[in-house]
């Protein structure tokens, strides 16, 4: 036997190929058979499940692939389902899928559950181990995962070990209270020693008894509740009930009420302690008008004294409606008449001085579309404040280009950007950085060129041109130091099968990325004595983001005759504004590719196989690249 049969349920993790499993789960998920040999030929069939299950057998079916079967086991059925694997009609190997008891987490076995019936301590290799129709290695007890080859027996072990433990084999929180022996009237089941002992029942012996540790702090004991040396919670022995006492004094409420009263006060008055120490509180009235509550001037009591003007000039009491008012600003930098809270700043009155400070090299200004409050924009090494079309920008120049500025673009004027450098061709690498200046990047590149078809070792086999890659062209303002990108692959080719892609080129700038297809690879024709055409690539997928881009040009079909020795054509590989594909070529007899392709992300050129044996690998594809410019 081999261990072909995986089990698999949504919720648990993945099973092993050849093992049984006893940790199914009685939600009803569904449960996945794998046959991992990837025959094709296999079929699974439920021998047997738990008696109250009527639908796991109805819904066992493959999905799309021939070798993955699914079932749904019925929500909350308990026991073993006996899962038997079949190839073209015969048995090869059969396993069991449990779920277990919900109390207890034992296994019911399936009917006919088979395991080695030469199996022992003296035979217990792999073989007996796979004979065995339950091999699951997930039991709780670790000395019956040593023993997989004994199958259901071990259900057996776990079951007589609950019985001859009584309570001790139930699981966590499954043991009912109607279990429990009857308990003495008025009690709880507790250990009132102060050392580690087994619980007992614990009765109290008279009402309003509360159970807690004793003053010595080495037991429980059952204690009553008393008011003794309280005033304010009193114990009415009648009703048995604690009740609060009498409330007196500013707030009273009467013996266990919840309502509180203060006590009247007088007109006019508020409730202090005026004195220079702790007190009672009293209610103190005021005697006149336009009294107001202060501590007075020996600072050791409080009086109620009369608001007085007579010493300010800034406050002014208005004593025909009694309010106090703020007198005229009429000197300095700031006005308003009499009790107004307009404020008016005094024309020309607000110095550089009397201004907010502003920051080290920096200038006022409104860089808004609007009108709005200036800001103090800081001017950077090597930097002018300009406008352009739009708002005042802080332009950043080279040490020889600020002079330049003026009258640039910078300043609404029309000018000719500069190119900074030579421009820069990346065949490899990931990072470019920009020299200091630069403004603009113009982004031009191609993918990688696909390969084309190779041949198999039969004469007339052929392999269509690879597609070259997508060329595409992009411009980007350079408000960033430096650029990330990937130079595309350039396909592989590969004997007697489609060549391979071309990689996709991308350059990334200011979280824009500029993506450039690879060309896909020529296709495979096996070889024969018939009119024939071996398609060239497909033409490659279009550039995204790219101001301007061409996809990649298909590779050209490569062709036979009825004689696989007359004339046949290799096709030639596809081309872009940045490489050529080379050319188709006609040859007779032995295997010969098309003409070798230049440049960057060109495809490979087709082959043909004509009186040759040999098996050849497709022509490769050549790789992408970008050409950089950066002007300031």
């Amino acid at each position: 036997m081999s261990a072909r049969i995986k089990i698999d349920q949504v919720g648990l993790p993945a099973g092993v190929a050849g093992q049984a499993r006893t940790d199914g789960l009685d939600t009803g998920d569904l449960v996945t058979l794998e046959d991992v040999s990837g025959t094709g030929n296999s079929t699974f069939h439920l021998l047997w499940g738990p008696p109250d299950d009527p639908v796991a057998e109805a819904t066992l079916a493959p999905t799309g692939d021939p070798n993955v079967w699914t079932f749904e086991p019925n929500s909350g059925s308990e026991g073993s389902y006996l899962i038997e694997l079949r190839e073209n009609g015969d048995p090869v190997e059969r396993r069991v899928f449990g779920i277990r008891t919900a109390a207890n987490h034992l296994l019911i076995p399936a009917f006919n559950e088979r395991a080695s019936r030469h199996a022992g301590w003296q035979n217990d290799g792999t073989d007996q181990t796979e004979l065995s129709d339950n091999n699951a290695i997930d039991y709780a007890d670790a000395d019956l995962n040593d023993h997989p080859y004994a199958g259901w027996w071990r259900s057996l072990a776990e079951l007589y070990r609950v019985v001859e433990a009584g309570t001790g084999g139930l699981a966590d929180h499954s043991l009912p209270l109607v279990k429990l022996e009857f308990a003495p009237a008025k009690s709880v089941i507790a250990n009132p020693l102060n050392v580690a002992g087994d619980a007992a029942y614990f009765a109290s012996t008279t009402e309003f008894q509360y159970l807690r540790v004793n003053a010595a702090n080495n037991a429980l004991e059952w204690a009553s509740l008393a008011a003794q040396g309280s005033t304010s919670i009193l114990y009415d022995a009648s009703t048995n009930t604690f009740v609060r006492a009498a409330v007196t004094g500013v707030v009273t409420a009467p013996q266990n009420s919840n309502t509180a009263t203060f006590s009247v006060a007088a007109g006019k008055s508020v409730l202090i302690n005026a004195a220079n120490g702790s007190a009672v509180p009293a209610f103190v009235a005021g005697t006149a008008a336009f009294q107001y509550l202060r501590v007075n001037t020996g600072n050791n009591g409080l009086e109620w004294a009369t608001l007085s003007t007579a010493a300010s000039t800034s406050i002014i009491f208005d004593a025909a409606s009694n309010t106090f008012r703020r007198a005229a600003l009429t000197a300095g930098d700031v006005t308003a008449p009499v009790n107004d809270n307009t404020l008016t700043i005094v024309a020309d009155a607000v110095t550089n001085t009397k201004a907010a400070n502003m920051a080290a090299n920096t200038q006022k200004a409104n860089p808004t579309a609007g009108s709005a409050d200036p800001q103090d924009m800081a001017l950077a090494v090597q930097s002018l404040l300009l406008r352009a079309a739009g708002n005042i920008v802080n332009a950043a120049c080279a040490a020889d280009e600020c002079l330049q500025r003026v009258g640039s673009a910078d300043l609404g004027f029309a000018a000719t950007p500069r190119l900074l450098r030579a421009p820069q061709i990346l065949t490899s690498g990931t990072t470019i950085s920009h020299p200091t200046g630069t403004r603009v990047i113009m982004v031009e590149g191609v993918g990688g060129g696909g390969a084309s078809g190779g041949t198999e070792a039969v004469a007339g086999s052929m392999g269509g041109g690879g597609s070259s890659g997508t060329w595409g062209r992009r411009t980007f303002t350079a408000a960033a130091a430096s650029s990330t990108y990937a130079i595309g692959a350039a396909g592989a080719g590969v004997s007697g099968a489609t060549g391979g892609a071309g990689g996709s080129s991308t350059f990334t700038h200011n979280a824009v990325t500029l993506t450039l297809p690879g060309g896909p690879g020529g296709t495979f024709l096996a070889g024969a004595s018939t009119v024939a055409v071996a398609p060239g690539g497909a033409a490659a997928s279009a550039a995204t983001n790219a101001d301007i881009s061409i996809a990649g040009m298909p590779g050209s079909d490569s062709c036979r005759t009825a004689a696989a020795t007359t004339p046949i054509q290799a096709g030639a590989g596809g081309s872009n504004p940045l490489s050529s594909g080379g050319g188709n070529r006609w040859c007779t007899a032995s295997e010969l590719g098309g003409v070798s392709g230049s440049g960057f992300g060109a495809g490979g050129p087709g082959r043909v196989n004509g009186t040759s044996s040999t098996a050849r690998v497709g022509n490769a594809g050549t790789a992408g690249a970008f050409i950089i410019w950066e002007f300031s």
